[in-house]
């Protein structure tokens, strides 16, 4: 019983201590911080896809695809990975300029998307951004595009190193109302 007691007395002068410096000193900040994991999705591609929700996605194998028109890889998260590990996807065309267009990679709206050792090959446009920012692009060869290689439209503080853009019918890399 004179346990409990003492302990009730010592706990009851550290909260009359702890007041009194609150009080006596209103700048006082208390800091309480929560370590935190973020647990980052890892994906497989393995055709065409959409790209949905934050993470890595890896390429083991080459892939050849067939589209009428629209992206093979239409990615719409932020915070995005797409690791080619120097393989390929090839496409069927068209290979004039006229609609519907394919596209090997599509980028509209998003951040912070990372597109690593990656070949795309017979798209109408090889990588298209629209309105993307703090992508890095660090492919390995993008080519015989009907089109372009790249195009980057209304996407800005964007960094290209790396990439080799051959056989494009009409232009390399085009930059559209883009900076940085």
């Amino acid at each position: 019983m004179l346990i409990a007691v003492i302990g009730l007395v010592v706990v009851a002068t550290l909260l009359f201590v702890a007041y009194r410096f609150v009080i006596s000193n209103p700048h006082t900040t208390t800091i309480t911080t929560v370590p935190t994991t973020t647990i980052q999705r890892i994906f497989q591609i393995t055709g065409c896809m959409n790209v949905n929700e934050p993470g890595s996605y890896y390429l083991s194998q080459s892939i050849n695809v067939r589209l009428a028109s629209g992206p093979c890889i239409n990615v719409t998260a932020n915070n995005v990975k797409l690791i080619g590990n120097g393989n390929k996807i090839v496409g069927s065309g068209p290979f004039v300029g006229i609609p519907p267009f394919t596209y090997g990679i599509l980028l509209k709206n998003v951040k912070n998307v990372s597109i690593t050792g990656l070949n795309l090959e017979q798209f109408s446009y090889g990588l298209y951004m629209m309105g993307s920012s703090n992508v890095t692009v660090n492919f390995e060869n993008i080519s015989k595009s009907a089109i372009a290689g790249m195009i980057l439209n209304g996407s800005n503080n964007n960094f290209i190193s790396n990439t080799t853009v051959t056989n494009r019918s009409i232009a390399g890399i085009v930059l559209l109302r883009s900076y940085n």
